[in-house]
């Protein structure tokens, strides 16, 4: 039987999102993996029925006591036993962090609400304000024997989703009596996606962390060595609208987005002439995603933050080459459409190479069609999610 993932969950979200009015219960624990007490541990290998055998449990046991030492002070005296916290980065993390949850689960399922956990990420969806306190007390009840705590201070609690009620405004009483009003939304994040009564986006955390991660990669290939350096080899901008940085660049980002898929791969598939095989990355991310303004508005922004960056680095060699003695280059920035074609090269012509922007549009619909035809058997989605909001920084495992 395949593992659920992370669009399981999402799937199974949005099923529960049909129809006018839904309570929306979201609680996000404070360093999760970092807090699960090993004693709560201990209590669920002797309570729940899991098929573990005798060195099954040792072998959890050596994982999470295992020695460490503090970085600053590694030589100045004896490791430290790990009592509480789970360490991460394998298979045996996402267990144990399952395994701290199996209660919390039942207690949730007991509860007339519907609910998703992906790792330590959880949101529940009720049909009426009672039932969003029984969860909430189920949460409670969970922290108090495992020693996990929920941030407060990032966690929305209980909110009211609706498109035709706003007027409702309720005071619900937690935390010995403390109240506070319901919070109306409109829409809610979880695991990278964004979901409101009639589609699902990009989060919104999410898209400010493509647009970081974009903006890395044009900071690195064509301002760091003019900007943190004070220096640059000038040879490779020599020519009307030739640039070698500009071309590794260019390249960087498509490997972003579509993931080692080729523009002209993606153009066949959109054409019906072709098959894509699997799908990684940022476009490997998109097949559930049903509404194409943000993915507009991320292609107008690329083109606009690419001529920026351009104007500067421009700026910046002819800076140099005055200070140097030598005449600036004058050289023009590229027009949005050269851009996008690729118009702009004038470089060797014998050089198979792909010039043109990369399109998140393109490859929204290039997801959206092979989940349409052929499901999501070629989506390879982060087998290792937490924190999901912030999933381009997951996707860094692809390039590494």
């Amino acid at each position: 039987m395949k593992d659920r993932g992370l669009f399981d969950a999402v799937i199974q979200l949005n099923s529960y999102l049909t129809g006018s009015t839904k309570y929306i219960i979201q609680f996000d624990f404070a360093k999760y993996f970092d807090s699960i007490d090993h004693k709560y541990i201990e209590h669920l290998f002797s309570v729940l029925n899991f098929n573990i055998s005798d060195t099954e449990k040792y072998v959890l046991r050596a994982f999470l006591q295992h020695p460490i030492h503090d970085a600053k002070h590694y030589a100045a005296g004896p490791p430290e036993i790990r009592q509480i916290g789970v360490p991460q980065g394998s298979s045996l993390s996402l267990f144990l962090a399952n395994l701290a949850g199996h209660e919390l689960d039942r207690r949730l399922e007991a509860t007339n609400g519907q609910f998703v956990r992906f790792a330590d990420d959880i949101v529940a969806v009720t049909n009426n304000h009672d039932d969003a306190l029984k969860i909430l007390k189920a949460f409670e009840e969970h922290c108090r024997y495992s020693g996990i705590t929920i941030n407060h201070q990032k966690s929305p609690g209980i909110s009211l989703m609706s498109s035709d009620i706003r007027s409702e405004r309720r005071s619900f009483f937690v935390n010995d009596g403390d109240g506070d009003d319901i919070m109306i939304l409109s829409d809610f994040d979880y695991i990278g996606h964004k979901f409101s009564n009639n589609k699902v986006e990009i989060s919104t955390r999410g898209f400010k962390r493509t647009k970081r991660r974009i903006s890395k990669i044009l900071y690195i290939h064509l301002l760091y060595s003019l900007k943190s350096l004070g220096t640059m080899d000038v040879s490779r901008v020599i020519g009307k609208h030739f640039d070698w940085d500009l071309v590794t660049c260019v390249n960087e980002i498509r490997k972003f987005i579509y993931g080692g898929i080729t523009q002209s791969e993606l153009a066949g598939f959109l054409s019906g002439n072709s098959k894509l095989g699997k799908m990684r990355g940022f476009i490997g991310f998109c097949p559930l995603m049903d509404s194409i303004e943000r993915f507009q508005e991320l292609d107008g922004w690329l083109v606009n933050v690419m001529r920026r960056a351009l104007a500067e680095r421009y700026r910046l060699v002819d800076a140099l080459l005055k200070k140097s003695g030598k005449s600036p280059l004058s050289k023009k920035v590229p027009s949005q459409g050269a851009l996008i074609s690729g118009d702009w090269y004038d470089g060797p012509s014998k050089l198979e190479l792909e010039l043109g922007l990369p399109s998140f549009v393109m490859a929204w619909r290039a997801a959206r069609k092979k989940y349409k035809q052929y499901g999501l058997d070629d989506f390879e989605s982060p087998r290792y999610y937490s924190h999901a909001s912030d999933f381009p920084a997951v996707l860094d495992h692809y390039d590494a």
